[in-house]
């Protein structure tokens, strides 16, 4: 499996992701975790991925970021967490990542910290309709 880039583990009844659940796989570009029930991601569980491109959490019950959850990313193109249930976003949660592409949207989002997006300096894309934001 070393060689391995792309997994879909979408339409499953995942209910958290715990550091050693990925580890040996390195190389991976693509992973799809879309449409489970995950509830709970161990802070150091994409901590393997430095070269992860998409990543998709989207329809899952997903509350909470660790501040430290994606820092380790050199380039991601798109990373989706929509349709969750998520209520803020911190500033220390995206401090070292580069990425293209946020997707929050159908969340609980309702406050936003004022400097959290400040170092994404290659975001294009964000979205964050269909939250509770004021």
């Amino acid at each position: 499996l070393i060689r391995l880039n792309k997994i879909n583990l979408s339409s499953n009844r995942i209910e958290e992701i715990k550091e050693y659940h990925f580890k040996s796989l390195k190389s991976l570009l693509n992973l799809d975790l879309s449409n489970n029930e995950i509830i709970f991601l161990d802070p150091g569980c994409l901590y393997h991925f430095v070269f992860l491109v998409n990543l998709n959490f989207g329809k899952n019950s997903i509350e909470t970021l660790d501040t430290k959850l994606f820092n380790k990313f050199i380039s991601m193109n798109d990373l989706d967490l929509s349709e969750n249930q998520i209520t803020n976003l911190n500033n220390f949660n995206f401090i070292n990542i580069s990425v293209n592409s946020l997707k929050f949207k159908m969340n609980k989002i309702n406050h936003i910290k004022s400097n959290v997006f400040v170092n994404l300096f290659q975001l294009m894309r964000l979205d964050l309709s269909h939250n509770r934001i004021e």
